[in-house]
């Protein structure tokens, strides 16, 4: 899995790990003393409205974060570049910059909350892309291009208003990232099965009521399905041995089978605003006491 691309998604899609390195700049005005030293530039906190020609100078830029800014179109120069990593979050940029076909090592592309309404196909020429969100752009006219990715590791499509999981999904059989949250999701289809390297799987905030009884996912570490109307857990859960984050807060769940708590590695359960009874609840806390619960 993608590391920091887990942590992203999980905090919100923030880009909080692109400012753990000491290479890190946060203004263009420091960056621009020290150019060849640039390896990371996270510019959410600048007044940015247009890319400025110097950033020719950062040879070595590989992460940009241009997060929060104004710009509305990304330079030609910048695919001289050897970035790896581009966040054009919440920006006034409102279709994907064509020159990004020429990003040769791309591996990150994040478009999360702009006003993007076109996926272009040229999109599936980024063989180097493995890791691609576009939650919040609610405008989209079609994803199918997006099936042109069939070898990307993480995927976030969440708040697009979806009513189904799109069928390109299934066939992207290296996913071990998955988060499509706050969609209209209903039913899930046994294709879902064909993703067997999930790792991370979010899909909250759906209308979701029932799993098919046969999937398996066998590296599983981290589920959550909170906010749909589940009455019970699903039957593949307990037969995750991999699992260790599991959440169904805000659920019709009123109890738990007692092979979940068999999971050796289980850490985490959240039931914030379950209908588990609170008798029940410590009656689990008893069973696994390494298991720490969420209220």
């Amino acid at each position: 899995m993608k590391k920091l691309f887990l942590v992203i998604l999980i905090l919100q899609l923030s880009v909080a790990g692109i400012c753990q390195s000491d290479r890190t700049f946060e203004s263009l005005e420091e960056a621009l003393r020290n150019p060849e030293l640039v390896e990371k530039l996270d510019l959410r906190e600048s007044p940015v409205s247009q890319i400025d020609p110097r950033f020719k100078k950062f040879v070595h830029l590989k992460e940009l974060c241009l997060r929060d800014c104004k710009i509305s179109e990304l330079p030609d120069f910048l695919q001289a570049l050897p970035i790896k990593y581009l966040d054009l979050s919440n920006t006034k940029i409102t279709e994907i910059p064509s020159s990004i076909r020429n990003y040769k090592q791309l591996e990150t592309l994040l478009l999360f909350d702009d006003k993007i309404s076109h996926i272009p196909s040229w999109l599936g020429e980024l063989k180097t892309l493995s890791c691609f969100g576009l939650s919040g752009n609610k405008n989209v006219d079609s994803l199918n291009n997006l099936g042109r990715l069939i070898w990307i590791d993480a995927l976030d499509l969440s708040e697009l208003g979806l009513k189904q999981i799109p069928d390109f999904v299934f066939e992207m059989k290296k996913l071990d990232y998955l988060k499509m949250t706050d969609n209209e999701i209903a039913s899930i289809p046994q294709q879902l099965n064909n993703l067997k390297n999930l790792k991370f799987l979010n899909l909250s905030s759906n209308k979701i009521q029932e799993f098919p009884n046969n999937l398996e996912f066998p590296k599983m570490e981290t589920l959550y399905l909170a906010d749909n109307p589940l009455k019970s857990i699903p039957v593949f859960v307990s037969k995750m041995q991999h699992l260790q984050e599991f959440s169904i807060s805000e659920t019709d769940i009123v109890s738990l089978p007692a092979d979940l708590l068999k999971i050796k590695t289980l850490e985490l359960v959240m039931v914030q605003k379950s209908k588990i009874p609170e008798a029940l609840l410590d009656s689990y806390k008893k069973q696994n006491p390494k298991i720490y619960w969420l209220q």
